[in-house]
């Protein structure tokens, strides 16, 4: 056996002093790595002005700092597969906003209580997946946060949640890490929250190139901050805009160019956004393709309803006549819906002239048109609503037709001297004939005397 053994015995022993060999080469080499790295570190926080913290089990390296006055934190592992992280935390980020790219997005999974939404810019939208509040979302997506958050990406792994925004480095070289916290800095100026919210949506809205993210801007305007200075200017604006699309036809019932835009940077191409198919399969007109923003009109239109109302009712029965009547778009009832109901707020002829138009053209539910028609309607709105054959088939709409006939009967017979009822169809009751001998009105019935 002893005599085996010491045949044998250099075949063991050399890969046991190969390994032990190889153990100290490799242990050299992490050491004269981890020197070589906090060396560049040292070298990145005296240009960058940052605290430089070496950590306590001497595998990281922390440094932080303020950069053009924006928090800023970098945990630089030593060795090991992750090289390390670049943080910037921006102040008033909502920390319910989150951001991350499409691949990690659906690596997570389904994600209870979060949603994920579309901004509205086609390209922002295939990489990118946006979570939170919509009014924050829109708040702090501006045109150019959106440009920085894309050329992020394409450096190292991002992500902005909890009111951080991170990125996950690739190398630890040192030019490496200055250049991604150069464009760190960039997406977290951009993110800033330094003004309010209102003056934060009208600077959006006037600097947006996409129709269908500028009429958000405005919508949350309008909706979150109602009282604000913006918000008073922004409905003089978006009024403007709206009589140049809809009432003099300048861009075909788009606002591709609202009047507070700068002339450059503006997508004038309707090609962002898809058109329904038509009969034929083909593309529908040109004018159809901007029915994306078509919806977020309806919605600022009901919102700027009580705030102007005549000059809103105006630009909107222009805006329903050249779209209610457009075949192979889909109109989104349920911004419909929220415009009849706003107009119930305004008793003039224009109001019930476009009510009516809602109701004949019958798009989704007219249920609130005909409510908004009891508030504000005449008695000469009462025999079409009678007529109306949606209240033959659909019991909700007769309902609502009955209640909006009483309601507009009930306003006629208390509204003072010289005012008269309709005839109850059951009794008789209120009836009135022509008294030819007398040149004036008596009941039919003979029985009545007068007082």
């Amino acid at each position: 056996m002893e005599a085996l053994l010491f045949e044998i015995g250099p075949f063991v022993l050399y890969p046991a002093i190969f390994l032990i060999a190889l153990y100290a080469g490799t242990n050299t080499t992490s050491k004269e790595l981890r020197k070589k790295v906090t060396k560049e570190l040292q070298l990145v926080s005296e240009e960058m002005k940052l605290s430089f913290q070496p950590a306590t089990n001497g595998k990281e390296i922390l440094l932080t700092g303020l950069r053009e006055g924006i928090p800023v934190e970098a945990r630089i592992a030593l060795t090991g597969g992750t090289p390390g992280t670049l943080v910037v935390k921006p102040g008033g980020l909502n920390p319910d906003l989150r951001i991350m790219d499409t691949l990690e997005r659906r690596n997570l999974g389904p994600l209870e209580g979060l949603e994920d939404h579309k901004v509205g810019e086609p390209y922002f939208d295939s990489l990118l997946v946006v979570q939170g509040p919509p009014p924050d979302i829109y708040a702090a997506l501006s045109e150019d946060a959106r440009s920085a958050v894309i050329e992020a990406i394409a450096n190292d792994g991002f992500r902005l949640e909890h009111g951080r925004i991170e990125l996950e480095l690739t190398a630890r070289e040192g030019k490496w890490i200055r250049r991604n916290f150069a464009i760190l800095l960039q997406v977290g100026k951009q993110f800033v929250m330094a003004e309010s919210r209102a003056a934060r949506y009208f600077k959006n809205y006037g600097s947006e190139s996409t129709p269908l993210i500028a009429l958000r801007n405005a919508k949350f305007l309008l909706q979150e901050e109602p009282g604000s200075s913006e918000a008073k200017e922004l409905t003089r604006i978006l009024l403007k805009d709206a009589r140049k699309s809809f009432v003099h036809g300048e861009v075909n019932g788009l606002v591709t160019s609202p009047s507070v835009r700068p002339a450059t940077g503006h997508r004038e191409s309707l090609g962002l956004y898809d058109a329904p198919p038509s009969k034929s399969g083909t593309e529908v007109t040109t004018r159809c393709l901007g029915f994306a923003t078509y919806p977020e009109w309806l919605e600022v239109l009901s919102l700027l309803m009580p705030r102007a109302p005549e000059p809103t009712l105006l630009v909107t029965q222009f805006f329903l006549r050249d779209t209610l009547h457009v075949d192979g778009c889909t109109l989104h009832p349920p911004a419909l819906t929220q415009l009849a109901s706003a107009i119930g707020g305004s008793a003039t002829a224009r109001a019930r002239q476009i009510l009516w138009t809602i109701i004949r053209i019958g798009h989704g539910d007219i249920t609130s048109a005909i409510m908004s028609l009891g508030r504000i309607g005449q008695l000469e709105d009462v025999e079409p609503l009678m007529e109306h054959p949606s209240g033959l088939f659909d019991i909700q709409l007769k309902s609502a037709i009955d209640t909006a006939i009483t309601a507009i009967q009930e306003r006629a017979e208390g509204g003072g001297a010289g005012t008269l009822a309709l005839v109850d169809e059951k009794s008789g009751d209120g009836a009135l004939s022509l008294d030819l001998s007398e040149g004036g009105l008596s009941s039919p019935t003979s029985d009545e005397t007068r007082d």
